[in-house]
């Protein structure tokens, strides 16, 4: 999973222990640093008693011969054909005292700020969740002589799941603190001190979700904002015939055209109404 669905994840463990209140853990023992803290969730080697504990599946659903598929999906068949039943329920990320210090030390200063997220996951989707640097670019002149100062973080390396390489992007937005994490809670840690986040859909939206930080979300023509959206955040899902497409593994005419046609200024007045 990636680290979005990994976010997603606390939720439906979040529900089953309200329910049940017993301890949740998944059926092969996987783990992930978002469910670091979180205290119902535990490590098949910590169980003390079983009977105290409820298995909860990372992928729950029927996949087309393979173990399941992630709540929001119904297909992955050559693309992905969204599941309409499901809605991202509340979520959590939990930081230790020493992570919101590390956050803190970074930001330097206790300025409101905007934290700005160009970076996408680059595999299943290929750069079909990718705004255009022109953009981000286009979007920071826009905000550089508002009141709030704006963040990038930069993540120090590239990492593996199970959906191969993913590579960030490290160029630098102008007129931006560029904030270095050594991994994705340090990066999350920063974003729970934001006032609001712009970023396109995937686990910097899901994470801003689950710490309730307010934002612009850009979904383009990739996958329904009905499905994966939080109510704290406004989605820009322009309307195409052709949305959503959940084109995989490859780069989509169509996720090019519906982002192109999202504009800067419309972002930042968007933004603008939030703040």
């Amino acid at each position: 999973m990636g680290l979005g669905d990994d976010i997603i994840y606390t939720s439906f463990a979040k529900k089953v222990h309200e329910e049940t209140s017993k301890l949740i853990t998944t059926p092969n023992n996987s783990w992930s640093p978002m469910w670091d803290n979180i205290p119902y969730i535990i490590k098949h080697e910590d169980i003390k008693d079983p009977n105290d504990v409820i298995v909860v599946d990372t992928h729950p659903a029927p996949g087309n011969g393979m173990r399941g598929l992630r709540w929001y999906l119904k297909s992955m068949s050559g693309k992905m054909e969204f599941n309409y039943d499901f809605h991202v329920m509340p979520s959590e990320l939990i930081f230790t005292d020493e992570e919101i210090d590390e956050a803190k030390q970074l930001l330097v200063d206790e300025r409101d700020f905007i934290f700005i997220n160009p970076s996408i996951k680059n595999t299943t989707s290929a750069d079909n969740k990718d705004w255009g640097w022109h953009k981000w670019v286009e979007l920071v002149e826009l905000l550089k002589d508002t009141k709030y100062k704006l963040v990038q973080s930069i993540p120090a390396s590239d990492y593996n799941d199970v959906s191969g390489d993913v590579k960030f992007e490290r160029r630098l937005l102008p007129y931006t603190q560029h904030v270095l994490t050594e991994n994705p809670r340090i990066a999350f840690a920063v974003l729970s001190l934001a006032k609001i986040i712009v970023t396109t859909e995937g686990g910097a939206s899901h994470a801003a979700g689950a710490l309730g930080i307010p934002g612009v979300v850009i979904f383009g023509g990739f996958i329904p904002p009905n499905v994966t959206n939080y109510p704290i955040h406004d989605a820009v899902y322009p309307d195409h015939p052709l949305s959503p497409c959940g084109t995989m593994h490859r780069s989509c005419p169509h996720c090019r055209e519906v982002m192109e046609s999202i504009s800067a200024q419309e972002i930042y007045d968007r933004l603008m109404k939030i703040c």
